[in-house]
């Protein structure tokens, strides 16, 4: 049985996928262009990865099989780990540009709404980090308020979207946006 998490950030609603590995990689296939929506499929291969995906940039994923400009060959390969602490740092690491920077992210806890450092939603529903990226400008995004450790996790969690939906991956769960 399948169970979605959804999690409210700044009226922002995000929806956490968890569960086995290959449920992991299938929820990110069906966000994917190229993927889930021509009927393709993606699970978890022994070598830890999920078949077929990889990083875009901007949080933002392709299926190497069947989308033209996805290139497994410079690309990193997305993960099957379901191991995660969902944070404001884990949330930088999705973001290219704020995993390599110095200052990285945090929550501002002692704001009126606590937000993550420098990383906005913009309209298109993808994350940018606004001290590096020029053209980042959107809705502040809020803290997540939710710790999850794959050992407190006792049945598998999955959801579906939309294809308007933006999917972000933070340390192996999917932040849909």
């Amino acid at each position: 049985m399948f169970v979605p998490l959804l999690l409210t950030i700044s009226s922002i609603p995000i929806t956490l996928v968890l569960g086995t590995p290959s449920n992991v990689c299938q929820s990110i296939c069906w966000n994917t262009p190229y993927c889930g929506d021509s009927g393709y499929t993606s699970y978890c291969k022994s070598d830890g990865l999920c078949y077929g995906l990889y990083h875009r940039g901007n949080a933002a994923y392709c299926y190497q099989p069947e989308d033209p400009s996805c290139n497994g060959d410079v690309l990193e390969p997305v993960s099957c780990s379901q191991d995660v602490v969902a944070s404001c740092e884990d949330v930088c690491d999705s973001i290219p540009s704020c995993h390599a920077s110095k200052s990285k992210s945090h929550c501002r806890t002692w704001a009126k709404a606590p937000v993550c450092y420098g990383i906005f939603k913009r309209d298109d529903g993808s994350l940018c980090y606004a001290p590096e990226d020029d053209d980042c400008h959107g809705t502040p995004l809020e803290c997540p308020s939710i710790q999850l450790r794959n050992e407190a996790v006792h049945s598998p969690l999955t959801t579906t979207s939309t294809s308007d939906e933006q999917s972000n991956k933070v340390n192996g769960i999917v932040v849909v946006v």
